[in-house]
């Protein structure tokens, strides 16, 4: 979801209803939002990072998603970042920021096994780097990858980028032959090569990473990046399961999670923690501090 919010989030704006409590995280140039419910399952958190397309900052709608996040899960704790964004802070800004994110937890005693990582759109793309570099440097990784029409391609290369343009309703343009080099603003890339896959996860490998779920609308022009991940990690042997919602809109049970789509797309995501949580199958030793390094992954 590419939000245009630019204005810093105003914590004090939201108030966690009855039975929960929200706490704001400060970290080293971030900030992150704890929401527990009360007499919860305190020993499982997912970790939300938003969208915006890495200029827009965190904001309300994502209290309102923690919360079903954490229905999803048990009633786990919710962890959502408020990592920093474009233009002040171009790439790795926002990767340094989810690691430091996904540090704390783990120093706050969460395991990494029972650490469920959800991003849309461009932070469903993070969600991916973070869990890729986290793969590369031989780190303890997140039990379940949860992702709404991750913008894993700053390149925008897939096909998608054209048959889709005048479908798209965030993105989408009424004649094809407008269509720029670069429909979905690349100001977070910098002069960075948009073929980092620590930039554009979409050009990693994906063997080796934990199960993940991919939902994605079928008018969006990011449908490929979602196309070619699934179909990575599928030929990488790692388990994927990748939904296509006809006729929806870019992270469209983010945005709209009241309609149909939006309730099936939330039931999905139920079904499946249900089905792959607690196996801890990539529980491994952690090794702290995760800190960024500049090299590119080994995708």
């Amino acid at each position: 979801m590419l939000n245009g919010q630019r204005e810093p989030y105003d914590f004090e704006s939201w108030q966690a209803p009855q039975g929960y409590r929200n706490s704001k995280i400060s970290l080293s140039n971030s900030s992150g939002y704890l929401l527990t419910r009360d007499n919860g399952n305190h020993k499982k958190v997912i970790y939300q990072l938003h969208g915006g397309g890495y200029i827009g900052v965190f904001n309300k709608i994502y209290n309102d998603r923690a919360l079903q996040y954490s229905a999803c899960y048990d009633g786990a704790d919710v962890f959502s970042l408020d990592y920093r964004t474009a233009p002040d802070h171009l790439y790795p800004a926002a990767l340094e920021d989810a690691l430091e994110g996904y540090q704390w937890l783990l120093e706050q005693g969460y395991p990494a096994d029972q650490i469920i990582l959800c991003g849309d759109s461009a932070g469903g793309g993070l969600a991916l780097a973070t869990t890729l570099y986290l793969r590369d440097h031989n780190q303890a990784l997140p039990e379940l990858l949860i992702l709404s029409s991750p913008w894993a391609d700053l390149a925008q290369t897939g096909e998608s980028y054209s048959t889709n343009i005048q479908k798209d309703a965030f993105f989408g343009l009424p004649d094809a032959d407008m269509k720029p080099q670069y429909p979905i603003p690349i100001l977070y890339a910098g002069d960075h090569d948009l073929h980092d896959p620590y930039l554009s996860p979409v050009y990693a490998d994906y063997a080796n990473m934990p199960p993940m779920l991919i939902q994605a609308g079928g008018d969006e022009i990011l449908l490929s990046d979602s196309q070619t991940i699934a179909a990575k990690a599928k030929e990488a042997g790692t388990e994927v399961k990748f939904l296509t919602y006809e006729g929806m809109y870019h992270a469209f049970y983010i945005v709209t999670p009241h309609f149909r789509e939006g309730k099936d797309a939330w039931a999905e995501i139920e079904r499946f923690i249900r089905e792959h949580a607690s196996s801890g199958q990539f529980t491994e030793k952690i090794k702290l501090p995760i800190t960024f390094t500049p090299e590119r992954s080994t995708g």
